[in-house]
């Protein structure tokens, strides 16, 4: 959950920390000359109210607060397109219109997407999932969909992916998960309940767990051995479709089989010829650009 989204939602401040948090919210542009004797000026409230509602944020006093506010916003607030992920096109678009918007959000998604990277998270998740031998894919409805280009992609290198989306099935698995298992959980808003106990059940016997899911606080990301954030612009709900997360999620699934394939790269390309040419020997097309140059 954003910490934005947090602050909004009241249920678990007291009556002064809500006006508190109603204050940051009124005045996020220009949080950076906010002080917190300031908020205790205009709000009428004690310098402690502001702390207590910091730890409740998940953060160690008012610096921290206010710094992590900063850096959402700024995310939040970098925008390179005029696309709404949640609506990018509306009645009456011609159908041109339509196209280019869609390619301008999902290309502007990958790229955020990629932004968001940072190096030993990544590289951890990497080798994670390079060193295992089985990879157990978890998730529900549309992320789920994409994992199995992924799977399939993982097949051709020798690599086994399971596809974990039904509730026996998420039991099972992880009860059953061992050493020789690193557990991918794909979720948007870090929260899916459904996916909560198998994720917590795998930590607990203390095996691997990557976590793609949006940015800001939530609970698999902070449960995760290693986490991949993707592009968080849409809505959970109000939108036409999950354009931007889909592709971004297939963006960083296509990424992790790229860089697994790299660490043996002669001999996944190898091989890949070797299967080709009994798979695809009668493949053909008279486009002379798609057909494979013969190898003496």
């Amino acid at each position: 959950m954003l910490l934005i989204q947090k602050l909004e939602y009241y249920d678990h401040l007291t009556a002064n920390e809500q006006t508190v948090a109603h204050y940051l919210l009124d005045n996020q542009h220009r949080m950076q000359d906010v002080s917190i004797s300031e908020i205790s000026k205009n709000t009428y409230t004690s310098l402690s109210t502001t702390v207590r509602l910091s730890k409740k944020c998940g953060y160690q006093g008012w610096k921290e607060l206010k710094k992590a506010l900063i850096e959402e916003m700024n995310y939040l607030n970098k925008q390179t397109t005029h696309v709404d992920a949640n609506y990018p096109f509306k009645q009456g678009d011609s159908i041109f219109t339509i196209a280019k918007n869609l390619s301008s959000l999902l290309s502007e998604s990958i790229l955020d997407t990629y932004q968001l990277l940072e190096h030993d998270s990544f590289q951890k998740a990497i080798l994670l999932l390079r060193s295992s031998q089985i990879i157990n894919v978890y998730g529900i409805t549309h992320p789920i969909s994409v994992a199995y280009d992924f799977k399939l992609k993982m097949r051709t290198i020798g690599k086994t992916v399971n596809i974990i989306q039904d509730e026996d099935a998420y039991y099972y698995y992880s009860y059953y998960t061992n050493k020789d298992t690193c557990s991918l959980f794909v979720s948007y808003s870090g929260e899916t309940l459904e996916l909560l106990s198998p994720l917590k059940r795998i930590k607990e016997k203390g095996y691997p767990v990557v976590t793609l899911t949006s940015i800001g606080d939530n609970t698999f990301s902070k449960l995760a051995d290693a986490w991949l954030p993707i592009t968080t612009k849409e809505k959970l709900s109000n939108k036409i479709a999950t354009f931007s997360s889909n592709i971004a999620i297939h963006y960083l699934l296509d990424l992790i089989f790229a860089c697994i394939f790299e660490a043996n790269y002669d001999e996944h390309i190898k091989t890949k010829k070797e299967i080709s040419k009994q798979l695809d020997y009668e493949r053909f097309s008279n486009v002379s650009l798609l057909n494979d140059e013969i190898e003496s």
